[in-house]
């Protein structure tokens, strides 16, 4: 098995980000207030933003993270 790139575990990092701020400023843009484009910009940073620390990235670490060597003693 390939051991895979930093560059591709940021990118999904980054990318899994991103999704819930397009989604945010859509939502904003379709409700057409920016109180409210505001108000969940708020809930994502005290919702989301530690559902990821906590919950995404143990499952991206897991995800990339080296298999054991079979080799090893």
């Amino acid at each position: 098995m390939a051991a895979p790139r930093h560059s591709t575990v940021t990118v999904a990092w980054v990318t899994l980000n991103l999704i819930p701020l397009i989604a945010i400023g859509l939502a904003g843009f379709a409700l057409g207030s920016w109180v409210w484009g505001l108000l969940l910009l708020v809930l994502y940073g005290f919702l989301f933003v530690p559902c990821g620390f906590f919950i995404a990235m143990p499952i991206m670490v897991k995800l990339f993270r080296h298999p054991a060597s079979v080799h090893r003693r």
